[in-house]
This record gives structure tokens, C-alpha cells and sequence, in this order.
């Protein structure tokens, strides 16, 4: 791989390196699945410290750019999903329309009494308990897990539902069982660093940034049916906005 440095400026060895191989990357003259130098080689070809050449290949790591295999090295990443950072599309939906199999696993499901934030967005009586369903699903691509979902749903919309297989799209289920149907959305999206359980459900190094998506789910007539929190790996997704100025 051709690289070079220029230690007489004021720009950082380091990011020298790491914008050099962004750029080939990006330029697709280093595909997906490639392997990069060891940082041996990096090292003798530049002439640079181990630690420089780390500090780039961490830089382009937390980018998404490039991924590391336990044992074998830094390779190039796959190319980032793009998903509508507006759009209500399920997740199944998602990555059938990119012909990718997705898995999904159930971590979790119980009932419980809402808290006061579950009975202001779902619009729940606070004086007659209406019970929740919480369920955390991962959602993985040849085994390797993309997605981690927290969905609360409340049971006096969909009784029954703690019962349910989770394994499949859950909005295809609230059509077929429930006669209900997604229509919007509100809420936030947001950055966070990932905690243990995350790191450890998401096969990533603790504390890697993760983009958060976290909605309120409408029907048509503005029954809210769903709070959603879906936690994506930062290398796996870009989401892109799309949006006009009001006339």
C-alpha cells in the first residue's frame, strides 16, 4: 500500500496516515474484506513509530472504516448501511430490501407496571395500572449483530401479545393479530458510548460510540402503540436526512 509522510508540517504523523488510507477507502481503491499492512510493515515502510501507526488504525477503527478480527488483523470494512434517519421502516423490512437474511434473538421479555415517562408517551392511565411488555431483541447479519432493540409495548393495545414469537418483524405481527399498522413516528436520535452489556451484545470495545434512535410509534389516528429504542453500530449504519425548507 502506498503511503507517505511528510514530518516537516504541522499536520499530525498519525493523521496523516489515517486520512491517506480514508481516502483510498473511500475511493474504493481499498475494497471491503481488504487487509491492511501489520503495523510492522507500516512501520519499516514509513518510518514511524508503532505507536503512531496504532493511534491511525484506532482513529479509522472508530470511524467505521476499518474493523479488527481477533488473530488476524485490521481489515477493511463492509460499506455502511444507509437507512432514513425519518424512516418508520421496519428493521426486517430494512435488510430484506438490501437481500441480506436477518436473525433475530430474543435477550428478553417480561411485563411490568409502566414508569411515569411509558404512561405520558403511550398515554396511559396513571390511575388504573396498565401493564407493559418489554422485549430486547438483537438483530444480527451472518451472525454478527448489527442492531440491539428495546421496544415497550402496552398489553391493553395488544393483549395476548407476551406469548407472541419474537423472531420475526413485530410490525407484521400487529397488522396480521392486531389489525394495527405503524403510521409515524417522534422522538430523538442521539450518540452514546456503549456500556458492558452493550459491548458485550454487540461485539464491540467498551465504551464505542453507537447511534440511538428512540421514537414514539403512531397509528393513523395518532394512537400511540410503541416506544422504540434501537441502538445501532456505528460502523454498520450512516443514517442520512432528508428535508426542505417550509414555503
Amino acid at each position: 500500500m502506498n503511503l507517505n509522510v511528510n514530518k516537516n508540517t504541522i499536520v499530525p504523523v498519525f493523521y496523516q496516515i489515517q486520512e491517506q488510507i480514508r481516502k483510498k477507502i473511500e475511493r474504493e481503491k481499498l475494497k471491503p474484506g481488504t487487509q491492511l499492512p501489520t503495523e510492522r510493515e507500516l512501520e519499516a515502510q514509513l518510518g514511524v513509530s508503532r505507536v503512531t501507526i496504532r493511534k491511525a488504525i484506532r482513529g479509522l477503527i472508530t470511524e467505521g472504516y476499518c474493523t479488527k478480527r481477533a488473530g488476524k488483523g485490521i481489515f477493511i470494512a463492509d460499506k455502511k448501511i444507509k437507512t432514513d434517519v425519518h424512516s418508520l421502516e421496519g428493521t426486517t423490512s430494512l435488510f430484506a430490501g438490501l437481500g441480506k437474511e436477518l436473525e433475530t434473538r430474543l435477550i428478553s421479555r417480561k411485563v411490568i407496571n409502566p414508569d411515569a415517562r411509558m404512561i405520558k408517551y403511550l398515554q396511559l392511565s396513571a390511575v388504573e395500572p396498565e401493564e407493559v411488555l418489554v422485549l430486547k431483541r438483537l438483530r444480527l447479519v451472518d451472525d454478527e449483530p448489527y442492531i440491539l432493540e428495546t421496544t415497550y409495548l402496552p398489553l391493553c393495545i395488544f393483549p395476548g401479545m407476551p406469548n407472541g414469537d419474537f423472531n420475526g418483524s413485530l410490525y407484521q405481527m400487529m397488522d396480521e393479530q392486531y389489525g394495527i399498522k405503524p403510521h409515524h413516528a417522534s422522538g430523538i436520535f442521539n450518540v452514546m458510548m456503549s456500556t458492558e452489556e452493550d459491548s458485550k451484545l454487540l461485539n464491540v470495545q467498551l465504551n464505542t460510540a453507537l447511534l440511538v434512535k428512540e421514537v414514539t410509534v403512531y397509528t393513523a389516528t395518532n394512537l400511540p402503540i410503541e416506544i422504540n429504542k434501537s441502538v445501532f453500530r456505528s460502523d454498520k449504519f450512516k443514517f442520512i436526512v432528508n428535508s426542505a425548507l417550509k414555503e
